[in-house]
């Protein structure tokens, strides 16, 4: 055990440095892993935001179209004919 694996006779010293290197990447993998999750939760927590701003927008996109068809334009034009009504 008091050996070091880079002084090992029976360790090729570039399979030493290439499980090194593999072990570095490994571990690059994995914090950007953790990091774009962070960033997606981020990423996802704006896309909700926007999102819900598309649904209110879509919301008022619907309801507009909803007062100009044909049945909009009967309760508006009911609407009137009572106004007029208890006007007279």
């Amino acid at each position: 055990m008091d050996k070091l694996l880079l002084n090992d006779p029976d360790i090729p010293p570039a399979l030493f440095w290439l499980s090194v290197a593999v072990a570095l990447v490994l571990a690059a993998c994995y914090f950007a892993w953790c990091s774009c999750r962070v960033s997606a939760k981020c990423l996802t927590g704006l896309l909700a935001i926007y999102a819900g701003s598309l649904r209110e927008s879509f919301a008022e996109i619907v309801q507009a179209r909803r007062e100009s068809t044909w049945q909009g334009v009967v309760a508006e034009y009911r609407q009137l004919v009572r106004e007029a009504r208890h006007g007279l």
